[in-house]
């Protein structure tokens, strides 16, 4: 046998500081906390009313790793050009983890919006797929493209000649020039000339894009701790039960939701 223990309710996202944390940990009603084996007696704070143990036969502890396991939401960042006069590219984010069967864990599309539109793009949502068609150096004006550095005070202009965009920033005198040079060398550009409030960096679109796809990994390729949970009518049969239950193997099969599934 194995005992498992559970959390009742949804945490208040106020005791929570990262909302992101507060998502994807275990925070919600169902979420398996802990698992330990025939025998083992949780603690006083490890009750009602925040937590309820389901005893399940048929289990042997050795054999309940999975359950404890974590998963990662991910998706995979891919760009083709379109348009190679203008050098357009269409951006695709194919979201390979499914939302969960509660609707928390996986990705949302919209979860991308607020990112791409940063970046220029107006993203189109199909299911399982982020697309976005954007010029090249629409994207190499935008805020998302430079962090920081106060764009809207720029002057942007270009000469684009496949594959290569030359482009020519003036920038204002609070701007110290190291810092935009820095800026465009860690995004791939290649500086050509700082001088007099201009300067000349070249990027070609697959730096652009690259970009791009480092920043949305490194924002949403997540890891999320509570994969499997129980479902919330087996929770409210522990608490109506006094805070224990037990169920057989089959019974907790059935009550056992994977997020990742």
């Amino acid at each position: 046998m194995a005992r498992f223990l559970v959390r009742t309710a949804d945490k208040d996202p106020g005791e929570v500081v990262d909302p992101e944390v507060y998502a994807r940990d275990y925070n919600h009603k169902g979420d398996i906390i802990a698992v330990q084996p025939n025998g083992w007696v949780y603690g006083t704070a490890e009750s009602l009313p925040n937590f309820v143990v389901i005893n399940v036969s048929g289990i042997r502890h050795k054999r309940t790793r999975k359950y404890r396991e974590a998963w990662r939401r991910r998706f995979d960042c891919s760009h083709a050009r379109i348009a190679a006069e203008s050098d357009t590219v269409r951006v695709n984010l194919d979201t390979t983890t499914p939302v969960g069967v509660d609707g928390r864990g996986g990705f949302k599309p919209a979860e991308f919006d607020g990112t791409l539109a940063s970046w220029g793009m107006s993203p189109v949502y199909i299911p399982s797929k982020v697309s976005a068609d954007v010029g090249v150096f629409t994207i190499l004006q935008s805020q998302g493209f430079w962090g920081n550095l106060p764009v809207d005070e720029f002057t942007f202009s270009e000469v684009y000649a496949d594959p290569t965009h030359t482009l020519s920033i003036t920038y204002p005198k609070a701007v110290h020039p190291n810092l935009i040079s820095n800026a465009a060398t860690v995004k791939g550009g290649d500086v050509l000339s700082n001088k007099g409030g201009t300067l000349v960096v070249e990027f070609t679109a697959d730096d652009v894009v690259n970009e791009l796809s480092q920043l949305l990994r490194g924002t949403d390729d997540r890891v999320c701790k509570c994969r499997f949970h129980i479902n919330s009518a087996v929770v409210d049969q522990a608490i109506a039960a006094g805070g224990t239950l037990s169920l057989s193997r089959a019974e907790f099969t059935a009550a056992l939701m994977d997020r990742s599934a």
